[in-house]
């Protein structure tokens, strides 16, 4: 068996999974409520819970349940590549 060179090209890498991923993230975004999406935005923005729970009026542990969800939702939409 063939070994595989670090950083040799992957599905991945060349892009050959690219539109199926593209599809399954936007199937995923769909999925998510308002709420779910805009803390994860905020969030990969990188402001911290403390911050988003404040923005959306409620604590930082409500924003990290919020958040949680979001994570939750996509992990189950996007399984085979994550």
């Amino acid at each position: 068996m063939e070994q595989v060179r670090k950083g040799a090209p992957t599905p991945t890498r060349s892009g050959l999974l690219e539109p199926q991923l593209q599809e399954k993230i936007s199937s995923a975004l769909e999925d998510l409520s308002p709420r779910e999406a805009w803390s994860s935005n905020c969030a990969l923005s990188g402001l911290r819970l403390r911050n988003i729970g404040e923005i959306l009026g409620t604590s930082e542990e409500a924003a990290k349940n919020c958040l949680f969800r979001a994570t939750q939702k996509m992990r189950c939409v996007l399984g085979e590549f994550v």
